[in-house]
């Protein structure tokens, strides 16, 4: 498990490349809503909420990025990637979630979900690119270390796009005292805005 961590933090800051091949069969289609005003809107419904508990110099720990959704090929829109972004600049994540832990470092995840808008540009052929929430952490010296990081990588096959919503928490506490730490996320859509959407 500290080693699956670890990888995904270094694809987290360089990418990776990964081949087609490799990873097509693990995905899961999105759906795709019609929309009056020529949005694209693909409906995710990841939900993933955890609640982990440490005491006596015990450590708990949770991550997910295992659901990985294909959002869709360009091509149903454009004729490639860079007439595709023309098109649709930007992307809006309609997330939900949270990131509290009150016996240590306080809800780190107020006012850091909600409607969030990204560049098209964010998607980077067959490399990831993480759109990141909460990326909070706070330790005290034999008494606690707590970390958690929230967020939604972004990846480019070619013209396909796909989302892997990423959930990752880590609570040691030493000591009687029993900590928790609170956290998830909800992803309902993300949705591709035209060039003169509003």
């Amino acid at each position: 498990m500290e080693i699956a961590r670890i990888l995904i933090g270094i694809i987290g800051i360089i990418g990776v490349n990964i081949a087609p091949s490799t990873y097509a069969a693990a995905l899961n289609n999105s759906k795709i809503e019609p929309n009056a005003v020529g949005r694209i809107i693909s409906v995710l419904n990841y939900h993933n909420y955890q609640k982990l508990s440490a005491s006596f110099s015990s450590t708990d720990e949770y991550y997910d990025f295992d659901r990985e959704y294909l959002l869709f090929d360009c091509k149903e829109f454009a004729n490639s990637f860079n007439e595709f972004k023309e098109r649709y600049p930007t992307f809006t994540i309609i997330a939900r979630g949270q990131a509290e832990s009150y016996s240590t470092f306080g809800d780190v995840g107020r006012d850091k979900f909600g409607a969030l808008i990204y560049s098209t540009n964010f998607f980077i052929n067959q490399f990831s690119n993480f759109a990141t929430i909460v990326n909070a952490s706070d330790e005290k010296w034999f008494t606690y270390y707590v970390k958690v990081t929230i967020a939604i990588i972004l990846r480019r096959l070619n013209t396909k796009l796909i989302a892997i919503p990423y959930i990752n928490g880590t609570l040691t506490s030493h000591g009687f005292e029993t900590r928790h730490l609170h956290f998830g996320l909800t992803v309902e859509t993300i949705t591709f805005n035209p060039k003169d959407y509003e």
